[in-house]
């Protein structure tokens, strides 16, 4: 199928070709041509793509491990452009795939971190732990975004999983931001 798709690339739109990068994603199928012909095809149609569009395909590069420069560069100007579109699973996501790549984009970070404490109180447990994941993984220090997210976290702490408290109590101490009552409300 992935040769299919390569052969069809330049038919597809911007929700073609995130469809089709997150199901090779979801499947672990990391077929470097298949998302090379993506990566080309998808930057000439980012004025195209939707937030879910942006983090999906920013998500499924991240999964196959595929460090693609120009497609980050492309997504982080996109999203920047429409970033008061994004929700909290946009900006988790989006968040986690930049760090998981090892990609820091000043621009976008801080344009997450400002779209996230703008909306924190929509925020669930795994968003907050995500985040707080992906910009301790960057060495990201936002101030006003790690008061917001222990804010809301302190809100719905009853909500928490294990995996989410430890990923928020880890990325906290690697960004040494003690929030005192939260580290109390997380111990």
């Amino acid at each position: 199928m992935s040769s299919a798709a390569v052969r069809r690339i330049s038919e597809c739109s911007a929700q073609d070709l995130s469809n089709t990068a997150w199901a090779f994603a979801h499947l672990a199928w990391r077929d470097a041509p298949l998302f090379a012909a993506i990566s080309s095809a998808s930057m000439s149609k980012m004025h195209q793509a939707i937030v879910q569009e942006l983090s999906n395909t920013a998500w499924a590069f991240a999964v196959v491990g595929l460090k693609d420069e120009p497609l980050l560069q492309s997504i982080a100007s996109a999203a920047i452009r429409t970033i008061t579109k994004f929700d909290w699973q946009a900006i988790s996501m989006t968040a986690w795939s930049f760090a998981e790549l090892s990609c820091r984009h000043e621009p976008l970070l801080d344009a997450l971190a400002e779209a996230a404490s703008l909306s924190c109180d929509e925020a669930s447990p795994q968003h907050i732990a995500t985040t707080a994941w992906a910009f301790a993984t960057l060495g990201k220090d936002d101030a006003p975004l790690l008061n917001a997210l222990a804010a809301r976290a302190l809100a719905i702490m009853d909500k928490f999983e294990p995996r989410s408290i430890s990923n928020t109590s880890w990325a906290f101490a690697v960004l040494v931001f003690a929030h005192g009552p939260l580290l109390a409300a997380m111990s």
